[in-house]
């Protein structure tokens, strides 16, 4: 594994391991994740991709240690939602609650309890609507939804917490092109305010456009660096066993068959 030196940190992670139903799904990993940057994670199916952003997230029991840099030692679940936002693959919200609802949800753990929504709460919805071009729909229950508008709703409500580290397991599921670069933009610019954000993307032309990219197979780290660098292109086109191929086309690193 190639490591990546990061002098300011959000995440670190020290031999993470995870069982699951008997069996090693991640083996003794040692990742950094650097702050105000973007960390995309690719990998084969089975890689253990969101296995390892579950673990990230504290949702999975684990082996070694996950650490919240900027945390204080022992810091509650509360303040913990309040650093880190979560977007999982396939995530779900209740179908019956309005989109307006539904994006409120991610400010509960700035809310005291009981308490209704704060003016500051609610400009917090409004503005993560507005960034998924969704405020339209605010008044839209979201089983009404198609599974795009679904996507970006849910993509709203994990920008509602205004978390300084966002981690996003395919995040593009279901969006179009269109909204796919819209996506990017949204990434770049919160990295711009000193944000992290770490995502798991099938989509690998497009998790080269992140600052770092994490490579992953058989549950172990195989390369952490530079998206730029000829050693994660290597790398990427190895796990796929040299059935894809990185190419640059202009200033754009992209991923195409291996015919």
């Amino acid at each position: 594994m190639t490591a990546h030196a990061a002098p300011d940190r959000a995440i670190e992670v020290r031999a993470l391991g995870v069982h699951m139903d008997g069996r090693k799904i991640l083996h003794d990993i040692d990742l950094a994740f650097g702050r105000g940057r973007w960390t995309s994670i690719v990998g084969p199916n089975g890689a253990g991709k969101s296995t390892l952003l579950k673990a990230l997230a504290g949702l999975l029991p684990h082996e070694g240690q996950v650490r919240l840099c900027g945390l204080p030692h022992g810091a509650g679940a509360r303040q913990r939602a309040r650093h880190l936002a979560w977007l999982g693959q396939g995530a779900e919200g209740a179908s019956d609650l309005t989109v307006y609802d539904i994006v409120m949800l991610g400010r509960l753990p700035h809310q005291s309890w009981l308490r209704p929504p704060s003016p500051a709460d609610r400009e917090a919805v409004r503005h993560a609507l507005d960034l998924m071009q969704a405020w339209d729909w605010r008044e839209r229950s979201l089983g009404h939804l198609s599974g795009g508008e679904r996507q970006r709703v849910l993509l709203a409500r994990a920008l509602a917490v205004q978390a300084d580290i966002l981690l996003m397991d395919e995040p593009l599921a279901n969006l179009d092109p269109p909204h796919q670069a819209d996506w990017l933009r949204l990434v770049r610019g919160l990295v711009e305010q000193g944000r992290t954000v770490v995502s798991v993307l099938h989509e690998i032309s497009l998790a080269l456009h992140a600052d770092d990219i994490v490579v992953m197979a058989q549950g172990r780290v195989r390369h952490q660096g530079s998206c730029q660098a000829n050693q994660a292109h290597s790398a990427v086109e190895q796990v796929f066993d040299a059935r894809v191929q990185i190419r640059q086309v202009g200033d754009l690193w992209i991923c195409l068959p291996r015919l």
